[in-house]
């Protein structure tokens, strides 16, 4: 009789332990949010610290992004967009922004991104 009621127990157990699982969110779905123009501005103005912007780079970089939102929002609302034209909106994103830069900024920039810009996420996209 123990024996019974421990492997019912056992099997209670493994059941609720497996609907526990399955119902943790597999992350988010869909695209993220576009930044609002205080993120924007907050993106930037950290950036311009790291690979150290001129005051007329910040204010032209910061324009680069809002255009390119603009831009990736447009893209949005027509449909979900497929992988190859939001990777060309990022490419060519950070063109304009890299002819902004100096040789020595562009490498800090870089490493800037890749710190910055986890796996599944666009230029500079803050955390929530």
């Amino acid at each position: 009789m123990k024996r019974r009621f421990g492997m019912m127990m056992a099997a209670v157990v493994m059941l609720l332990a497996s609907n526990v699982v399955v119902a943790q969110p597999g992350g988010q779905q869909g695209p993220p949010p576009i930044p609002s123009s205080k993120q924007v501005k907050q993106m930037v103005s950290e950036m311009a610290g790291e690979i150290a912007l001129t005051a007329e780079q910040q204010e032209t970089i910061t324009k680069l992004y809002f255009d390119h939102f603009k831009e990736v929002e447009k893209t949005m609302e027509a449909g979900r967009p497929d992988r190859e034209k939001m990777d060309a909106l990022k490419s060519e994103f950070e063109k304009q922004v890299n002819a902004e830069l100096t040789e020595e900024q562009q490498k800090k920039y870089d490493a800037y991104m890749k710190k910055n810009a986890p796996e599944g996420r666009g230029p500079g996209r803050p955390e929530k």
